[in-house]
């Protein structure tokens, strides 16, 4: 488990190894997720990131209009 220090302006500073294993980069967006009594960081991504990382996406046998009401 890595460690970091709340400054007070209530800032986080992740540690070298957890910004290396994410592959954070300076100007990355995060968001924060409450789960419990923990907390989790997460990548967000754009709308552009996403649809570059699904459009070789195989989407055979989802839903097609067909199954809409």
């Amino acid at each position: 488990m890595a460690h970091t220090t709340i400054s007070d302006d209530y800032s986080i500073k992740l540690p070298d190894e957890v910004r290396r294993r994410n592959e954070f980069k300076p100007g990355d967006r995060v968001g924060i997720l409450q789960v419990g009594n923990s907390l989790r960081i997460v990548k967000t991504r754009t709308i552009e990131e996403l649809q570059e990382k699904l459009k070789d996406a195989d989407i055979t046998g989802f839903r097609d209009e067909e199954d809409r009401m």
